[in-house]
């Protein structure tokens, strides 16, 4: 993220996602799921956010075709709101997809949602 935000710290680093089609990201919160949107929106919808000139450059050049969004936690306790995951699954040629098993609530997450 601070990459493709302009931080100074990280506007040399070196990505290359030419040759790369697929991509895994940890975690499940908003920042993860803020990358995968990155890494699948068309090039012309980021031309017109404020995102670093050399992340846009790079990103031009991106092959990635399918994100794994993977998190640690369970579904309850995931950080990002409907809305930001409406926003990835309204990219174009974009599917989410959610297996049942992996977002049933357990007893943990039952008892969480309640609160």
């Amino acid at each position: 993220v601070a990459w493709y935000n302009g931080h100074p710290s990280y506007s040399d680093l070196k990505i290359n996602l030419t040759n790369v089609e697929s991509a895994v990201v940890i975690g499940n919160g908003n920042v993860a799921l803020d990358v995968a949107r990155i890494l699948l929106s068309p090039i012309e919808k980021l031309e017109k956010t404020d995102i670093a000139d050399y992340a846009l450059e790079e990103l031009s050049k991106c092959r990635v075709r399918q994100v794994h969004v993977v998190g640690r936690r369970g579904a309850s306790q995931s950080a990002w709101s409907t809305a930001e995951l409406r926003e990835v699954a309204s990219i174009p040629g974009c599917s989410v997809v959610m297996r049942p098993e992996e977002v049933a609530l357990d007893a943990v997450d039952e008892e969480a949602v309640a609160k």
